[in-house]
């Protein structure tokens, strides 16, 4: 079972072809009765050989629990037998996956190397930017490989997990030429020795194949890969320079990350065309390092789990399973924190895999399915509840904007408006970054709008005494943020939870005089 400090890392997956094979998981996926290049097709458990019974347990657990899982998306033999989302996540909606964007970052050189635009995994660094001058340059410097790279053993002090508190992230991020920073990265031992978890290493991956290429990252996947699989709209930020990030923040559908796990279950092939040569595939998913500090083997930006699985995992709970011997994809999408970060994983292997009982059909379970389906419609469709009269001091602050004391938040302005008898309360926040609007269902249910750049955001509310409490996702990441208001005369003291890292803070505000 995995570290919790690599838990709580929630760092994604490598690609390696350095040192010696560790392990390999053998392949045994069923040659496909179609592809769902055009959209999944569903089935019965039962009918893959899978019993609704265990597959219940894992949502039993999450409404056991109240885990911030957003969805499970269960393939086998190419059948989606269980698809749930908690409400307000849907099929339809793009999710963050974090650092499971490596895995994708990784493809891409595969792909590039297919093409012609790389040599291979054993091409030097230093061939690759030719015209870019190193500081720090040593013989150590001049041996980086692209394997060096893709297994995270470049040598480089990069010094951006959590052993460091990010601190190399903060400083490429500040850096007025983000390749350029990576590159003059002094070194700390030679290439090879050690791995040492680099998302700058991850991110020059990306820049590699704007360099190679002359497309970015998003529009080469676009191409080569978003577009073979049929993909829905995918979002990849870029940094100023327009370089997509390499190591995370690639935004896309459950369904869709199912489609990349089924790509490599089947040895890069898709519908007739090998998008990734079947040699990348396996070298990747094959244990090329030990993590160390983490705990895991690491292959080409994969982790390499078990005997039995790899994985692609990003921060907050974000999976791609591939369990070739059951021909099983497994995508989790998720808010969580440190502490439970490895549930998905755990659920995999406590009822999932288990629930794999046969290759071929089993006896059709009628009650099991019911209860199964029921449940899935109950996480996507909750109840809305009674709402309850507002209270006295509701009236008093609403449409009352207060002016918040200088803080870490940015938060300059905040709004509670409530209309009598209405089901929804509106939050308006006032911020250095611009305006933040949602829309709190008092109904139990989270309420969606979309925010400025046309992202959900769902919000619900509460009262408590005089206390009011939102609860906030923002859909473009996992991250369920709690606020509260207490109010005083002419005041307010606003509390800030990040549901996911456990910060905290604490605000005070007064009644805005307008002159």
């Amino acid at each position: 079972m995995n570290t919790f400090w690599k838990r709580f890392m929630v760092v994604c997956l490598v690609i390696g072809w350095v040192g010696i094979t560790i392990s390999q998981i053998p392949a045994r996926a069923r040659e496909p009765d179609y592809w769902p290049t055009d959209g999944w097709r569903t089935s019965t458990p039962e009918e893959q050989g899978m019993d609704s019974n265990e597959l219940l347990g894992v949502l039993k657990y999450i409404e056991r629990t109240g885990l911030n899982i957003n969805s499970v998306t269960v393939v086998r033999h190419g059948y989606i037998v269980m698809d749930a989302y908690l409400h307000p996540f849907a099929p339809d909606k793009r999710h963050i996956i974090h650092s499971c964007t490596k895995s994708f970052t990784s493809a891409l050189i595969g792909i590039a190397i297919k093409e012609g635009y790389l040599t291979g995994p054993d091409q030097l660094l230093s061939e690759i930017f030719p015209n870019r001058t190193m500081a720090n340059l040593d013989a150590n410097k001049e041996a980086i490989t692209l394997s060096d790279l893709l297994t995270m053993v470049s040598g480089w002090e990069c010094r951006d997990s959590y052993l460091y508190n990010w601190q190399g992230l903060r400083e490429l991020r500040a850096s007025d030429d983000w390749i350029q920073h990576v590159l003059d990265l002094p070194m700390s031992e030679a290439p090879g020795t050690r791995f040492e978890y680099c998302n700058e290493a991850s991110f020059l991956l990306s820049a590699i194949i704007t360099e190679t290429t002359g497309l970015s990252a998003y529009d080469f996947a676009q191409e080569y890969l978003f577009g073979p699989l049929g993909f829905g709209e995918a979002v990849w930020p870029t940094n100023p320079d327009g370089i997509n990030i390499g190591w995370g923040e690639l935004r896309i559908t459950p369904h869709d990350m199912a489609k990349f796990g089924y790509l490599y279950l089947h040895n890069g092939e898709w519908d007739g065309e090998q998008i990734i040569p079947a040699s990348w595939v396996d070298a990747s998913t094959q244990a090329q390092i030990h993590a160390g500090t983490l705990g895991e083997n690491y292959g080409y930006q994969w982790w390499i789990e078990s005997e039995q699985f790899y994985a692609a995992e990003g921060y907050a709970g974000q999976y791609i399973f591939v369990v070739p011997s059951l021909d099983m994809v497994v995508a989790f999408t998720s808010g969580l924190n440190g502490r439970y970060f490895e549930v998905p994983q755990d659920l995999l292997e406590d009822y999932i895999i288990p629930a794999a009982k046969a290759d071929d059909a089993l006896p059709p379970n009628p009650d099991a399915l019911a209860e199964l389906e029921t449940l899935i419609h109950t996480f996507a469709n909750p109840e809305p509840q009674p709402v309850s009269a507002l209270p006295e001091i509701a009236q008093t602050v609403s449409g009352t904007t207060y002016t918040l004391e200088e803080n870490d938040l940015g938060f300059e302005t905040v709004t509670l408006t409530f209309e009598p008898g209405s089901a929804e309360a509106r939050f308006d926040l006032g911020t250095s970054r611009g305006p933040m609007v949602a829309i709190a269902g008092l109904d139990g249910v989270f309420h969606i709008i979309q925010d400025a750049d046309g992202e959900d955001m769902a919000a619900k509310g509460r009262w408590q005494g005089n206390r009011f409490v939102i609860d906030i996702k923002t859909m473009r990441h996992p991250w369920e943020d709690q606020y509260q208001f207490s109010f005083g005369d002419g005041t307010v003291t606003l509390s800030v939870r990040d549901n996911v890292y456990g910060a905290t803070w604490r605000i005070q505000g007064e009644v805005q005089h307008n002159n």
